[in-house]
C-alpha cells in the first residue's frame, strides 16, 4: 500500500521547468550540501530535488525558508515566469510526449516505437556520411571498406568487419580519443542501418550491431553535453535491440536511458525505466543486473529513501560477476565495477556521510587508481571525490583532484567532464575565495575559454 502511494504521488508531479527558479545556481555558489539543505528546510531530499527541477510549486512559506538560507530575496530566487514563446511551448510539450514514451518501451512493438522516433528525429542532425578527415588506417579501419557504398549489397563478411569496428571505437572512447571514435562511429553506421531497412537475410544480425553501435553514440553524444541526443541514440539502440530478438541489448539500451535520466536529475524516471528490466533478469548477465541494481540504488538515495539504496546496492555487489572478461564487450562502456563504487560512494554523499563516501570512492581513487579504469571513468571518479572534499571542507585535496579533472577533461576532449569541473570550481570559488589556490585553478578556466574564443575566430 506504501509503494502504490508512493508511485501516485511521484505520478502527480509536473515536467521539468514547470515551476521555474533559480535555486541551483544559488545553491552551487554557495556551496551548499543539498542533503543538509533538506533538513533544515524540513523536507526529504526528494522534494527538494523537486523544487529545484522544478517539478513542484514552491509554497509561499517555504519560499521565504529559501529566502532566508540562501541569503537572496524571494524574486531573485523565484523571478516572475514569462510568456512562452510558441517555440518553447512546443518544447514543453515534445518533452511531455518524450516522458509518455517511456511507458510502452518494453510492452510496445517495433513499428509502435518506429513511429515514436520518427516523431523525434528531425530535432537533430542528419547522419554523418562517410567524410571523415581520418584515415583508415590510422584507426585500424579495413581498407576495404573503402569501396562499400551506402546501397551496395553487403556481405556477412563485410557486416563482420563493421561489427568489429564498433568495438575498436569503444576502445578509441576510452582512452584519449573520444572524437575520433565518434567520427569513425558515423562513417559506417548509416550503412548497417541500410541493411536492416533493406535486406531481409541479414537483417537480424545488422539490427545487433546497429543497436551496439547506438549504444556507444549515446555515451558519446553524453561526452558533448547533449542529453536530449544522448537519450535519442539510447532509444535508437533500443528499437534495433527489439528488431534484432535480443533481450539483452534492450535492457542495456534501457540502462543507457537510466543513466540519462540521471543526468538530468530524475530519479523518478530512473526508477519507473529500470524497473521495466526486472522481469527480464533471468535473460540479462551478472554483470549488467549489478550495474541496473546499481543505479536503482542511487535512484532511492537521491529520493530520501535511505533503505531501499542501501538494500539495492547490496544487491548490485551480490551480482556482480568473479570474471567480467566473459560478459560482452558492449557492456562495458555502461558497466564495470567501479560503477557500483560510484554509487556506493555517492549515496553516503546524498546521505550527509561524506567520510564513508571518501572512503569508498578512495578504494579506486582517480589520482593514483588502484584498479585499470578507462581515462573517461577515472575523470569521473576525480569529481566525484572533489565533490567529497568539499563536503569535508579538504580545500587543498579538492584543488589538486580538480585540476587533475580539468586538465584530463581537455586531453581527451569531452566537453561535459570540463563543464561539470568548471562548476566544481564556481563552489569551491564561492567557499575559499581569497586562497591563492583557487585562483591558480581560475587562471586554468579562464585560459581555456580565452583558448576557445581565439579558436572561434
Amino acid at each position: 500500500m506504501e509503494e502504490l502511494s508512493e508511485k501516485k504521488k511521484l505520478s502527480t508531479l509536473q515536467p521539468t521547468g514547470t515551476f521555474p527558479n533559480n535555486l541551483d545556481r544559488f545553491i552551487c555558489h554557495l556551496g551548499l550540501q543539498k542533503a543538509q539543505l533538506a533538513k533544515e528546510l524540513g523536507v526529504s531530499p526528494g522534494t527538494l530535488s523537486h523544487y529545484i527541477s522544478g517539478r513542484r510549486a514552491v509554497p509561499d512559506d517555504r519560499r521565504i525558508q529559501f529566502s532566508k538560507l540562501l541569503k537572496q530575496s524571494v524574486d531573485d530566487i523565484f523571478p516572475a515566469p514569462k510568456a512562452l514563446p510558441a517555440s518553447d511551448k512546443q518544447q514543453l510539450q515534445a518533452e511531455g510526449d518524450l516522458y509518455a514514451s517511456q511507458a510502452m518501451v518494453l510492452s510496445g512493438s517495433y513499428h509502435q516505437l518506429k513511429n515514436v522516433h520518427q516523431q523525434q528525429i528531425l530535432a537533430f542532425p542528419p547522419f554523418l556520411e562517410s567524410n571523415s578527415s581520418v584515415s583508415h588506417s590510422s584507426v585500424g579501419m579495413p581498407s576495404t571498406l573503402h569501396t562499400v557504398s551506402r546501397f551496395e549489397t553487403m556481405t556477412p563478411e563485410t557486416l563482420e568487419q563493421l561489427a568489429s569496428l564498433t568495438v575498436h571505437c569503444q576502445h578509441l572512447s576510452e582512452g584519449n580519443e573520444l572524437g575520433t571514435a565518434e567520427q569513425v562511429l558515423w562513417s559506417y553506421l548509416p550503412r548497417v542501418e541500410d541493411v536492416v531497412k533493406f535486406s531481409f537475410d541479414s537483417q537480424q544480425r545488422a539490427a545487433e550491431i546497429a543497436s551496439q553501435g547506438y549504444l556507444l553514440a549515446a555515451s558519446l553524444a553524453g561526452h558533448r553535453s547533449n542529453l536530449w541526443e544522448r537519450k535519442y541514440r539510447s532509444e535508437q539502440a533500443l528499437l534495433y535491440g527489439k528488431l534484432a530478438g535480443n533481450i539483452s541489448l534492450q535492457m542495456v539500451a534501457l540502462r543507457q536511458l537510466a543513466i540519462t535520466f540521471d543526468c538530468l536529475q530524475r530519479p523518478d524516471l530512473v526508477l519507473h525505466i529500470s524497473e521495466q528490466t526486472f522481469s527480464h533478469f533471468r535473460d540479462v548477465s551478472p554483470l549488467l543486473r549489478a550495474c541496473i541494481y546499481a543505479g536503482v540504488s542511487g535512484a532511492y538515495a537521491q529520493l530520501g529513501q535511505q533503505q531501499d539504496a542501501l538494500r539495492f546496492m547490496e544487491r548490485a555487489y551480490e551480482h556482480f560477476p568473479t570474471n567480467v572478461d566473459s560478459e560482452p564487450y558492449y557492456l562495458h562502456t555502461i558497466c564495470r565495477y567501479s560503477t557500483l563504487v560510484f554509487f556506493d560512494g555517492l549515496n553516503y554523499l546524498e546521505m550527509n556521510q561524506p567520510r564513508k563516501a571518501e572512503e569508498i570512492l578512495g578504494s579506486i581513487d582517480g589520482l593514483h587508481p588502484k584498479i585499470q579504469i578507462p581515462e573517461r571513468v577515472r575523470i569521473e571518479l576525480l569529481k566525484y571525490q572533489v565533490e567529497v572534499f568539499l563536503a569535508l571542507n579538504s580545500m587543498e585535496q579538492a584543488c589538486v583532484y580538480l585540476e587533475a579533472a580539468a586538465k584530463a577533461s581537455l586531453v581527451i576532449g569531452s566537453q561535459r567532464h570540463f563543464q561539470e569541473s568548471f562548476h566544481l570550481f564556481l563552489q569551491m570559488q564561492q567557499k575559499w575565495k581569497m586562497e591563492p589556490q583557487i585562483q591558480q585553478l581560475a587562471d586554468l578556466f579562464l585560459r581555456e575559454r580565452l583558448l576557445n574564443q581565439t579558436k572561434s575566430l
